[in-house]
């Protein structure tokens, strides 16, 4: 269940990449130094909040799976 928002997380950002492959397109990518402020704008930043949320999914997750760990490692029942 965790994975659907990873997967719909590069969905967007392969649409974005998709919707602006004419711009993609100019940029020069022998300078990597500038790529950054050339791309971030175009697919990072308007698929932020879902990558945000995705991030907090996943570290929820690994959070819960090692209480519940620590939990089967504590537990003194015979």
């Amino acid at each position: 269940m965790k994975w659907i928002p990873f997967l719909m997380m590069v969905y967007l950002i392969y649409s974005s990449v998709v919707i602006n492959y004419n711009v993609l397109s100019r940029i020069d990518f022998s300078t990597p130094a500038f790529l950054w402020s050339d791309i971030a704008p175009l697919v990072v930043i308007p698929n932020l909040s879902f990558i945000i949320i995705t991030i907090l999914i996943f570290f929820a997750s690994a959070v819960l799976n090692a209480n519940k760990k620590l939990k089967e490692e504590n537990d003194l029942t015979i």
